[in-house]
């Protein structure tokens, strides 16, 4: 056996990790104990000691905020040192990955390995690997308790009626000498905008008024503040999200009683709901568009007349004026709705809409061709999967081959999964002959629904729910709509234009685009509209 002089081996070269936390440690470990027992350690072992990394109050729970851990991981890689020596290893990190992910990748990329001084880990020798994995996972537990306990005094401080933390709850403040709760400044002027909100002041004006940077913020306090009963004081965990405890704090004083609580989200519920309503009447309202610049119309009531338009710029130059800006609803609603009506009902029209909407038979042999490759698939997942079983079964490592088996199991539950659907979309394909009959029924059944009823005499809703037939339910996202468009400028005769793109293609039906034309001007002259802006 060749023997090797210890006189030419490397002299490791040491650093230490010093670190306290925010909590009260158990062992009340300080600085100066753990750097004093770091070096007595590398002197035993005897390495060369270099210097000491240390964060003073810092939390092992993440590497944020820990300055000290940041440049020792940027030294390790300029390699500055070869071993890093933690008084314990929960020094190092509180979380358990954590401290196996940073010291694999000290040492498999840096050749860096940790050696902790009153525990286990020591990942230098290879053979430590399971006592590794058992003093991480006790790190991690000892978090979990400095959680508990940390969380548990405060519980106790909100079960006596006393400050529990020092984030105050809205519109209290806390007298430390008294230790008494009481309403602050903020919490009288929030009651103060609340009584003047519920007699009708608008919740922008006030906003303004008490200088509040938006109405969304006083909303906001009047949602997640607790205003009125009996405060609750609510303990969680980011880390552990069945750690979720609410203890009651009647110490905490009301800023309002509940019945003007009540009034006040009654009229929050008022003002995102009935008040609204107005705009959900409008007939057109996400299917008018600007034919000059593409941007949606929006309606606008004025004084009983309802415009719609949009600002005055194109979308793609703002400083170029568009030279539409708004059309009354009165002046285009007969035109448009007569013309759809006439339209639906229109043979070629409808015959052109059936035939564009009817699948055709390369849809069905793509659908199938879709459906045998997915069994190919899936036969070739079968057979990666016997396979694992028979190499297992032949003695190989099962937690090798587990990773591969789990992912292996959850392409087999997709692919079955896709040929559910592939075949249940095949089974639900309308067959040709027997749709075409079925369509004839449908036409005969809305020529007697339609044909001696007039749209003036069918709801809102009813109006509504065609359009969306003909346009879709998100016309913006498929570029359909009613498109306007002017010609002439305010001060002398204007001329709009209406054309459509839908779901059923509307250019079969020239004639009776023509005729709306016709119409429309026809309209207008009867109703000698006048080419100022108030009548357009």
């Amino acid at each position: 056996m060749r023997t090797i002089q210890t006189s030419k081996l490397k002299t490791l070269r040491a650093i230490g990790y010093c670190r306290t936390s925010g909590e009260s440690q158990r062992d009340n470990t300080s600085i100066a104990r753990q750097k004093e027992a770091i070096e007595s350690f590398i002197k035993h072992k005897n390495w060369q000691f270099k210097r000491h990394y240390i964060d003073e109050c810092k939390s092992g729970s993440s590497v944020r905020g820990r300055t000290a851990f940041q440049r020792m991981l940027k030294d390790a890689e300029l390699g500055k040192f070869d071993v890093i020596v933690p008084f314990v290893i929960d020094r190092f990190a509180r979380d358990g990955l954590d401290i196996l992910y940073n010291a694999k990748t000290l040492k498999e990329q840096y050749q860096v390995s940790i050696v902790s001084v009153s525990s286990s880990f020591n990942n230098f020798d290879d053979q430590n690997v399971i006592s590794n994995y058992v003093e991480a996972g006790m790190a991690e537990q000892e978090k979990i308790n400095i959680v508990r306990r940390t969380s548990g005094g405060r519980i106790k401080q909100a079960k006596k009626g006393k400050r529990w933390s020092p984030k105050l709850p809205v519109g209290r403040g806390y007298n430390k000498t008294t230790e008494t709760w009481f309403v602050n400044a903020e919490g009288k002027r929030l009651k103060e905008i609340l009584e003047k909100y519920v007699k009708g002041q608008g919740m922008k004006s006030l906003a303004l008024e008490y200088h509040y940077p938006s109405p969304m913020s006083i909303t906001r306090k009047i949602r997640e503040g607790q205003l009125t009963g009996i405060y609750q004081a609510r303990f969680t965990s980011k880390k552990h999200s069945e750690f979720n405890i609410i203890v009651p704090v009647p110490a905490v004083p009301e800023i309002i009683d509940s019945k003007l609580m009540k009034r006040v989200q009654d009229k929050l519920k008022h003002n995102r709901t009935w008040n609204q309503q107005h705009r959900r009447q409008h007939l057109f309202t996400s299917f008018l568009k600007c034919e000059h610049c593409g941007r949606s119309l929006y309606a606008q009531n004025q004084n009983g007349v309802v415009y719609y338009r949009h600002d005055k710029y194109y979308a793609d130059d703002r400083h170029k004026s568009c030279p539409f800006q708004s059309v009354r609803e009165d002046k285009i609603k007969e035109v448009i709705l007569d013309y759809l009506y006439t339209f639906f009902l229109n043979e070629p029209a409808y015959n052109q809409a059936i035939e564009n909407a009817m699948p055709d038979d390369s849809d069905r042999q793509e659908l199938l061709e879709d459906i045998n490759q997915t069994k190919q698939q899936l036969t070739a997942n079968k057979k990666q999967i016997n396979r694992l079983v028979d190499a297992i079964a032949k003695g190989a490592d099962v937690s090798l081959l587990l990773d591969k088996q789990t992912t292996l199991i959850k392409e087999k539950e997709m692919l079955t999964l896709r040929i559910d659907e592939l075949q249940q979309t095949l089974a639900n394909m309308p067959d040709l002959v027997s749709s075409k009959a079925e369509i004839d029924v449908l036409r005969l059944e809305l020529l007697e629904k339609y044909a001696s009823q007039d749209w003036r005499d069918l709801t809102y809703k009813e109006i509504r729910q065609f359009l969306y037939f003909l346009f879709s339910d998100n016309p913006k996202k498929n570029d359909y709509g009613i498109s306007v468009s002017c010609n002439g400028l305010y001060g002398r005769k204007r001329k709009f234009e209406i054309s459509f793109e839908g779901c059923v293609d509307f250019s079969t039906n020239e004639e009776l685009y023509e005729r709306l034309i016709d119409t429309y001007d026809k309209y207008l002259d009867e109703h000698s509209i006048s080419p100022n802006k108030d009548s357009l």
